[in-house]
This record gives structure tokens, C-alpha cells and sequence, in this order.
């Protein structure tokens, strides 16, 4: 997909290019203006389009619509390129569509070939094969029940960094009890944040981020300095969540 923009978007100009139908001075270029406070600054339908209206005394309105995002050329540019090849793509794909539906193979097989366009997932077109040209059914229940099978995890050690010359970095250590929550929207970047817990007889206050993709621990508070008002007090029954939008960590504790 087209590369993510930045998010201080700014307002678009635009201008209206086609519209449905007006009633008297109430015309489609008012939603251009933000006056909410002025009654004539709206876009009202003909009175029987649509037939519903809104209220007694108004039919169909738009008061304003603003645009917001980005005229960068080179942004812009990007985003079509990756829509042009997008397009192109779903039509090689809707045209092997209706060669497979009609049956005509050479065809299919010609255009897969030469555009490198697969129709759909291999384990799609082996069950299609085996089903429609094979007539193999107790072939396709065993690749259904394959494909019905649970996922197997696969366990990756993280070693951790040894450090240089002053020792090696500050890590959470063993406890339990922590809360965890993970933000996958940074862009380049997912980041795991470890909040408190118990050690043996000790409650912990301590605050850890690990970058995964860079295997990086960032000590974040240890609960005891001057920031300590800031961060949720010790225990280990805490429950954590992490809003990507707002990009704030919410801590419940009880």
C-alpha cells in the first residue's frame, strides 16, 4: 500500500463538480462556507428529493463539509501510482475470473503467466482444481480439515543486549502480577510497555518499554523519584490498556 502520510493534515480546497438538485437560493456552493450560525448558508433539496425531510421547515440540508489531508505532489504521486497499479491488478484478476468461470484454460494460464497475477490463494486454486476439474472430494475434506487446523506458535529467544564498559541495561527482571500492553501503530516501531507487578514479598511501581523491532529496554520510572506521582501505584492487580489514538496508557487499579 501507498506509504502512511504524517498526521498534521491540513484543509483542502475544492470546488463542486456535479450535484442532484437545489431548492431556491439554498444552493450546493454554500457548503463551502462554515457559518453554522446563519440559516441561509446550506445546501437544501427540492422539496420531494429526497421525499423525507428533516423537521418542519426544512427539507434535505448540508450546512458545510470540509476536507482535510495533503496537495504535496510528491505525496500525491505516490498515492496514485499505488492506485493505478491497484486497479490494474483487480482487473487482471476479475478477467482471470471469467476465464476459470467459462472454462478457458489457456487463457487463464496464458495471462497468470505473462502478468504474474494470482486470482487467489494457492490453497484456493488447489481446491478448485480438486473439485471442479478432479471431482476429488475426499481430497478436498482432508485440505479443509487441514486448513481447520490450529496455528502452532513458534518460539523466538530474545537475548538480551549484554551492554558495554557500565553493565549491562536496566530490565524489568523476574516478577509477576505485571500488566502488558503493546503499540503496534509507531510507525517503524512496536513497543511493548511492562507495568508493575510483585517480587516475592515486594510490590513493584517500576515502568519498562522494549522496543521489539530494535531489541531495545527503556527505563521509563522506577516509581521512587520525583515523577513517582505520575505513575500508578504499586500491586498486582492492576489492568492496563493503551489507546493508539489519543496515545495514552489507561491504568486501572482495584
Amino acid at each position: 500500500m501507498a506509504e502512511a502520510p504524517p498526521d498534521d493534515c491540513r484543509p483542502l480546497k475544492y470546488s463542486i463538480h456535479k450535484f442532484s438538485t437545489f431548492s431556491s437560493n439554498y444552493v450546493p456552493e454554500n457548503i463551502l462556507e462554515d457559518k453554522p450560525s446563519n440559516q441561509g448558508s446550506r445546501w437544501s433539496s427540492d422539496s420531494n428529493n429526497p421525499p423525507q425531510s428533516w423537521g418542519s421547515t426544512f427539507n434535505f440540508s448540508i450546512w458545510h463539509v470540509a476536507l482535510g489531508g495533503f496537495d504535496e505532489w510528491t505525496m500525491v504521486q505516490k498515492c496514485i501510482n499505488w492506485y493505478t497499479t491497484y486497479r490494474e491488478r483487480e482487473a487482471i484478476r476479475l478477467c482471470l475470473k471469467h476465464f476459470r468461470q467459462h472454462n478457458y484454460t489457456e487463457a487463464f494460464e496464458s495471462l497468470e503467466k505473462r502478468t504474474r497475477v494470482t486470482l487467489e490463494d494457492p490453497r484456493l486454486t488447489r481446491l478448485h482444481k480438486m473439485l471442479v476439474e478432479q471431482g476429488d472430494f475426499d481430497g478436498c475434506e482432508q485440505l479443509i480439515g487441514e486448513a481447520a487446523e490450529e496455528y502452532k506458535p513458534q518460539w523466538t529467544p530474545i537475548i538480551p543486549n549484554p551492554g558495554g564498559s557500565s553493565g549491562p541495561p536496566p530490565r524489568p527482571g523476574m516478577r509477576g502480577g505485571h500488566q502488558m500492553c503493546i503499540d503496534t501503530n509507531t510507525q517503524g516501531s512496536r513497543q511493548l510497555f511492562i507495568l508493575a507487578g510483585q517480587r516475592i514479598k515486594e510490590y513493584l511501581t517500576d515502568f519498562f518499554m522494549y522496543n521489539i523491532d530494535t531489541d531495545t529496554v527503556t527505563y521509563i520510572s522506577d516509581g521512587t523519584r520525583k515523577d513517582s506521582s505520575s505513575v500508578p501505584a504499586a500491586g498486582f492487580t492492576q489492568k492496563a490498556t493503551i489507546d493508539p489514538h489519543l496515545n495514552q496508557i489507561h491504568v486501572l487499579s482495584y
